[in-house]
């Protein structure tokens, strides 16, 4: 006789399929693969909290919500307009709220969380969390250097906890079946592997001068671990264009890519890499990572 998952159990179930769900919700459709487990009891609720309340956080905490058994039981941000969003979104007054993610790890009521932070705020919620017991599913990139990636590695092992990075492409059939095809050996020996990504943001994002930060956001715990630096608003809309919070697009998105490359090749990580790039394409722009960049790894 099929017997109910554990509350573990069921997480591990739904931290696998949550890319696939929203893959699906993206594709016009909403196919969950953990629709098929036995519906979880009382007990077995999963008791998620979201950290980070921007659109991407609330959209990935939305696919989550989907899945048979998960409760949003809180909400954290130190944006307070953005976090009432979420809030509402979640459940309503039902739904806890917090400013500071480490005392949200403190409820015990908490099975997991998702970090939908900047970039910059990735990797110390995800350690933090592992130390306190949770599951994590953390958008990406993981960090912004080598080392934070590392320690966040390093602490899901150390812990034991389930943790899981947003590089959801790997879930798509069309790049799995691709993988399955180059690693048969049918295109013959690979000795490069070439990826490309444009987007249009010209005339780029202006140079608004600094000012004071909006009614409701801290702003110093917003920039947390970076060096202390003025409130500007394209530090906000644009965090991954600025050295201190990100990597540009060249991180931030082509993560993606990179991602498949490595699984269709079968490998890791390069042994060494270089790049080159500028401000070619944008108008006067006060955000520092080039607009135009081009890099070279070697496997």
């Amino acid at each position: 006789m099929a017997t109910k998952p554990t509350r573990r159990e069921f997480l591990g179930t739904t931290a696998g399929v949550t890319a696939t769900a929203a893959t699906a919700a993206w594709a016009g459709g909403r196919t969950y693969a953990a629709a098929a487990q036995p519906k979880p009891g009382p007990n077995e609720t999963i008791n998620l909290a979201l950290i980070g309340c921007g659109g991407r956080g609330r959209g990935v905490m939305r696919e989550h919500k989907a899945l048979p058994g998960v409760r949003i039981a809180a909400v954290c941000d130190v944006n307070e307009p953005r976090m009432a969003t979420a809030r509402q979104e979640a459940g309503g007054e039902s739904v806890r709220t917090y400013s500071d993610f480490r005392k949200l790890l403190e409820n015990r009521d908490i099975d997991a969380v998702i970090v939908g932070t900047n970039g910059h705020w990735h990797v110390l919620p995800t350690i933090h969390a592992c130390q306190a017991g949770k599951d994590v599913y953390v958008e990406k990139p993981l960090g912004t250097s080598i080392g934070e990636g590392r320690a966040a590695v390093k602490a899901a092992r150390k812990y034991n906890r389930i943790v899981q990075i947003g590089t959801q492409q790997r879930s798509w059939e069309h790049y799995q079946k691709a993988a399955e095809v180059i690693q048969s050996g049918k295109l013959g020996e690979i000795s490069e592997v070439k990826v490309w990504d444009y987007d249009y943001f010209y005339p780029g994002f202006g140079s608004p001068p600094d000012g004071q930060p909006p009614a409701g956001l801290d702003w110093d715990f917003w920039v947390g671990p970076s060096p202390r630096q003025p409130y500007n608003p394209n530090k906000i809309a644009h965090h991954y264009w600025w050295f201190d919070f990100g990597g540009g697009w060249q991180l931030d998105w082509a993560v993606h890519h990179y991602d498949i490359v490595n699984m269709c090749m079968g490998v890791t990580e390069p042994i060494s890499a270089t790049a080159m790039g500028g401000f070619m394409c944008f108008e006067e722009t006060n955000t520092q990572w080039p607009d135009t960049f081009s890099g070279i790894c070697q496997y």
